[in-house]
């Protein structure tokens, strides 16, 4: 268990983050005394996991939030709803608002916009039979995750198409999920330095977190420094080894850097994780 509280739980008012799996993957979830959350879900081939998880929690799952159409975020989605819909609850579906025929003209193969044609079907067919409806989170919006709150500080703006950005990534839910004294800020795939730039300057240390997902599995344009400046007493990136080992790639530099500043780091090595947020 990686951040964990030794002081143990003193009432019934808690908050538990779970981080999943050991590859490029994103799949978080997030536990209260009376409410179970999930964030993205990772490729197809980890529905079956996803799906033990709400197994254990009644086949019950109070808001499932997708940050971004790509695959590694909600394929596990896709098919757990194609396949065992009926017999899963899900109270809330959250994502991002997502320009299609924009993502369509600049789609990559990486991008495997295929993922995301089959999230609008299943989704619209789900809303059809009145089984589930996709809401769109926007900046400024707050979710009540049990005792917690939830709030969403970036989102798509058409900016990201002005400058030619990764669209995808780039239009990322930035969230921050806040206990009574401890809070977890979510950066998803997020990436770029300007955009995250111009969200400091509007928010400031409002921004400041406990814990800090790195954006884009911590192979991203932000600085070290910028995260360092959110004053976090630990950070997790979405990385399996390749990544956070790899010269190649900036996630290794980052977390040496955050390491040397007293920061804890922490990656797919020994998930899950747990973080306990007072």
């Amino acid at each position: 268990m990686s951040a964990s509280a030794s002081a143990g739980l003193r009432s019934w008012a808690w908050l538990f983050i779970f981080c999943y799996t050991a590859t490029q993957f994103s799949f978080w979830t997030v536990e209260t005394a009376d409410s179970f959350s999930i964030i993205d879900g990772g490729i197809p081939a980890m529905a079956d996991l996803v799906r033990t998880v709400i197994k254990e929690h009644n086949n019950h799952v109070d808001n499932w939030i997708i940050t971004h159409p790509h695959p590694d975020h909600m394929g596990a989605f896709n098919r757990i709803m194609q396949d065992d819909a009926v017999s899963i609850t899900i109270d809330h579906l959250y994502t991002v608002e997502f320009p299609l025929e924009a993502y369509e003209q600049i789609a990559r193969d990486v991008d495997d916009i295929d993922t995301y044609y089959t999230f609008l079907d299943t989704t619209q067919t789900l809303e059809d039979k009145n089984i589930l409806s996709v809401e769109y989170l926007h900046e400024g919006d707050t979710l009540h995750l049990g005792d917690s709150q939830l709030k969403v500080y970036s989102e798509y703006t058409p900016e990201i198409i002005e400058r030619n950005l990764d669209l995808p990534n780039s239009s990322s839910l930035i969230f921050k999920i806040s206990g009574k004294k401890q809070s977890m800020l979510f950066f998803a795939d997020f990436e770029d330095a300007e955009l995250a730039d111009k969200l400091y300057e509007k928010y400031g240390h409002e921004l400041d977190a406990t814990y800090i997902q790195l954006g884009h599995h911590g192979n991203n344009a932000l600085a070290p420094s910028y995260y360092l400046n959110l004053h976090p007493s630990a950070v997790y990136a979405d990385a399996p080894y390749f990544l956070y080992t790899g010269e190649q790639y900036k996630c290794k530099n980052t977390l040496a850097y955050l390491k040397d500043h007293d920061v804890a780091c922490y990656t797919f090595h020994g998930a899950p994780h747990r973080v306990y947020v007072r």
